[in-house]
């Protein structure tokens, strides 16, 4: 009968040794020691638990909330949620419902292994994401490049032939006037002004000249001497002064544009050499 009862007693014993509940240790610590969490089962006490304890519970650091699909907390069984940041590849998420860019939260077990997929979670309107700052008018070069800037064509006289030792008229048609025209940029509509400033001629034989008008048929802009026959190249450049006036995103306003450099403009030119040739005076 003693035999039994002792039995008894110690077989009792070993099941209360093994139906106490294990205490988690604290994810991080390193230490694998016990907190105060219970509920946690048979995992023994080397299990880390992110999180802080509500009643001997175990709940989550990070509990997601927004307009996302999210995953409910389950701090009955260890589980919590980690930060990872603003950008995550194959998330399956874009932007918000107000613009503003999700963060994302991921669900681990008590085991540490992740449940699904990472979650986004939007700002709260208590908190929300401040809006990027408006786009500053568009810089000078920009301006100047998608100015619609008049084409200059190229005249000469004489003609499409010249004459060496004789000079050369060169003038330019369709520009020479202040330029007024209306642009939109990035989100701006932007009035320049423009007005030519210089007129430089490349004559194709290494010299140049520069003026400060297009010129006319009547008034060049320049004249030169070719020496020699040949056909030509002849260029030219024109230098602008401008100023711009902008609304758009970031507001309105008004300031001047740096000197820009429009051209080349191109023009092939003939130029033939006159010879002097004796003729016999008419028979008597």
């Amino acid at each position: 009968m003693k035999r039994s009862v002792i039995l008894t007693a110690i077989v009792a014993c070993c099941l209360l040794a093994d139906s106490h509940p294990a205490f988690a240790g604290v994810q991080g610590n390193g230490d694998g020691g016990n907190s105060q969490c219970l509920g946690l089962g048979y995992l023994g006490p080397a299990v880390g638990v992110a999180g802080a304890c509500d009643n001997g519970v175990p709940v989550p650091s990070k509990q997601p909330s927004g307009n996302h699909k999210v995953a409910q907390p389950k701090a009955d069984n260890g589980d919590y949620w980690v930060p990872i940041g603003a950008s995550v590849s194959n998330a399956g998420y874009g932007q918000c419902p107000n613009g503003s860019i999700p963060s994302y939260v991921q669900e681990y077990d008590a085991q540490g292994q992740p449940i699904g997929q990472p979650e986004a979670i939007c700002p709260s309107s208590n908190n929300p994401t401040p809006a990027p700052a408006p786009a500053p008018p568009p810089p000078p070069q920009v301006v100047w490049a998608q100015a619609p800037l008049p084409t200059a064509t190229l005249r000469f006289d004489p003609g499409t032939v010249g004459l060496t030792q004789l000079p050369t008229w060169f003038w330019a048609s369709g520009v020479g006037q202040v330029v007024s025209v209306t642009v939109g940029i990035e989100g701006y509509t932007l009035a320049v002004k423009a007005r030519p400033v210089a007129f430089t001629w490349y004559f194709g034989d290494g010299t140049s000249a520069t003026a400060t008008t297009a010129g006319s048929p009547t008034a060049p802009s320049v004249e030169h001497t070719y020496s020699l026959a040949g056909t030509y190249q002849v260029r030219l450049t024109i230098m602008y002064e401008g100023a711009v006036t902008y609304d758009g995103p970031a507001g309105a306003g008004s300031e001047g544009l740096p000197s820009y450099l429009d051209g080349p403009f191109v023009q092939a030119y003939t130029v033939q050499q006159v010879k002097s040739v004796l003729v016999a005076p008419p028979a008597a």
